[in-house]
């Protein structure tokens, strides 16, 4: 009798078709080809759509915001600390340097649901981890990635990797890199596209966007009233060193838009080296 695991259990490696049957009893079936004889159903091992970064969004000074692809494929984010910048304002002597973190990986964990400051609006958000979370990404859609891995002013490469091909080979069957940047620190009310075009700047990197000023007082301000029209909880929120979604916008959050404004250094830590 075929072995079966039930629909919600789209972490576990040994269906990476999620449809619901093992692997191994696809292939003895035969409703599944093993070529390569590497014990996964051959489908599995083609090279998946990338995530897609949120069209029209502004960069954020604390999440990473994507919209997630793949539909009924079982795949976990990779997220590479690709180009951490100095995240201090402009102008500050002894800026913060990340650098040394360029190149180590972190991995998207399990989404969940939060609710902006209004009470009604919800989004999507998942902290990054130092192992993979394996699931249908494509039911999750826009979503938001903080951690204190993600540091203002730089840029991550991000790409969906396919369970069957975990670990090893995990090369040839994962998406192209897709460069996601943030914001300069406390810069949060420009959409980062327009800044760039302001700037002049082609190819748009993180360091085009704009130096904190008032507007993004006034930005946070909006939200912390719940104004129509507000920002994002994800653009506000700027505070702690790992920001927590299900934690409102609060006058701290002011309070760190109007130190960086007065050119006062980034005030955490940043990343936190995964485990050997």
């Amino acid at each position: 009798m075929a072995t079966t695991w039930p629909a919600s259990s789209f972490d576990l490696p040994h269906d990476c078709n999620a449809n619901v049957v093992g692997d191994a009893c696809d292939i003895a079936s035969g409703a599944s080809t093993d070529l390569d004889g590497n014990g996964y159903p051959d489908e599995c091992c083609v090279p998946v759509d990338s995530p897609l970064a949120q069209s029209g969004a502004a960069a954020r000074n604390r999440y990473l915001s994507m919209v997630t692809g793949n539909p009924a494929r079982l795949t976990a984010l990779r997220v590479k600390l690709s180009s951490l910048n100095h995240p201090d304002p402009p102008g500050v002597s002894a800026p913060l340097d990340f650098s040394s973190f360029e190149g180590q990986v972190r991995w998207v964990g399990p989404p969940a649901q939060f609710t902006e400051p209004d009470g009604v609006t919800t989004f999507q958000a998942a902290d990054l981890q130092c192992s993979p979370h394996i699931m249908d990404w494509g039911a999750v859609g826009t979503l938001h990635v903080y951690g204190d891995a993600i540091v203002p002013d730089s840029a991550y490469e991000v790409q969906a990797v396919e369970v069957a091909c975990l670990p090893g080979s995990e090369a040839n069957f994962s998406t192209p890199p897709l460069s996601v940047p943030t914001a300069r620190w406390s810069d949060v009310a420009v959409p980062f596209q327009q800044t760039c075009a302001q700037a002049g700047c082609s190819p748009c990197t993180p360091l085009c966007v704009t130096q904190p000023n008032a507007l993004d007082v006034a930005a946070i301000v909006d939200v912390l009233k719940v104004r129509p029209g507000a920002i994002p909880k994800v653009q506000a929120q700027l505070r702690p060193n790992t920001p927590n979604p299900a934690a409102p916008v609060t006058a701290l959050d002011i309070v760190s838009a109007v130190s960086a404004f007065k050119r006062v250094p980034y005030p955490y830590s940043g990343p936190t080296a995964c485990p050997p």
